[in-house]
């Protein structure tokens, strides 16, 4: 009895003082636009993997966006604040404009500057992401007039799209990292017990001269009595 008595007021005093760190912003937006950090994070870590061996200073910014981002999901769920919010709102604004100068215009800092990148998946789903999430950011920024207590189902309920995205946003982040040929795919029909030809192999040996554009010349042939 005496122990039920303790533990009641602690757990109210942890509960009343994790609401006035809210707040009385909504649990279920700070912890989506938390996850909605990490996902697009986990997809800036997948592109400095694979922009480091192609060009060291996009492999460096991306680590530190990515380490930027990891931060930035713990701190709003840890201590948000309106400041926090405007900050985190801006910042991503901003990581979003680069996203858009750089396939449209290009930029300055690039192994053939001011030409634009073409426009991937991965990188498109993280720019959808970070511009839900500064739609977020903003939603927190208006602090509501009284603190509404939902249940932990209902926050769950709330949360779980944003859960379910990141997870696979993820997923497929690290199966771009660890795929050994990234930019590659096999245009070779599947024999049994033989080894398939991938355009990776494609390549001319590295020259003193940057290679710029190129023509590609295919034709049909027959590969063990079946065309490719």
């Amino acid at each position: 009895m005496w122990l039920n008595e303790i533990t009641r007021p602690t757990a109210a005093r942890l509960a009343e003082a994790t609401g006035k760190r809210r707040g009385g912003r909504s649990p279920a937006r700070l912890y989506s636009v938390a996850l909605l950090t990490a996902g697009a994070a986990a997809i800036h870590i997948s592109a400095a993997v694979n922009h480091l061996p192609e060009y060291l200073p996009w492999g460096i910014f991306f680590i530190c966006l990515a380490i930027a981002q990891v931060a930035l999901a713990a701190v709003v769920v840890l201590v948000p604040s309106r400041s926090l919010f405007v900050a985190a709102a801006v910042g991503t604004a901003g990581v979003i404009g680069v996203w858009v100068i750089s396939r449209t215009v290009g930029v300055p800092l690039a192994p053939v500057p001011w030409s634009p990148e073409p426009i991937g998946g991965l990188d498109l789903t993280a720019t959808l992401i970070e511009a839900v999430s500064i739609i977020l950011f903003v939603l927190l920024i208006r602090r509501p007039p009284r603190p509404r207590r939902r249940g932990r189902v209902r926050i769950a309920v709330a949360t779980a799209p944003a859960a379910l995205l990141c997870v696979l946003v993820a997923w497929l982040a690290a199966g771009t990292a660890l795929n050994p040929m990234p930019l590659a795919f096999n245009a070779a029909p599947a024999l049994a017990g033989q080894a398939s030809t991938s355009v990776v192999n494609l390549v001319a040996p590295a020259g003193s001269e940057p290679l710029k554009t190129f023509t590609l010349t295919a034709q049909v042939v027959s590969i063990g009595g079946r065309e490719a």
